[in-house]
């Protein structure tokens, strides 16, 4: 559920996507990183999408629909609770 405030009207344009950060799965070593140490997730789940890019004349729709958990480039948005990236970003879709 989108917070009240910037987010509530936050509607992403073009081939932008806002993205609720996710944490981290916990891998299967042995290792443990103290949370100074570590880097924030790059792991989200697609909350608002833009409508597309325009291309030779016509809209291209996004290829991610909402609901879906992608790996990502970041730019933080709301103290890194939020992120908003274009599509390009998008490194990986987690599958179901």
């Amino acid at each position: 559920m989108i917070e009240p405030g910037f987010l509530r009207d936050c509607r992403p344009v073009a081939d932008r996507i806002l993205l609720l950060r996710l944490p981290d799965l916990p891998s299967n070593s042995a290792l443990v990183i103290p949370d100074v140490a570590s880097k924030p997730s790059r792991r989200g789940k697609v909350e608002r999408l833009g409508n597309g890019r325009w291309m030779d004349g016509w809209r291209r729709p996004l290829s991610v629909p909402l609901g879906t958990i992608v790996h990502y480039m970041s730019c933080d948005v709301d103290d890194g609770k939020y992120v908003l990236i274009q599509e390009g970003d998008i490194l990986g879709v987690e599958s179901e």
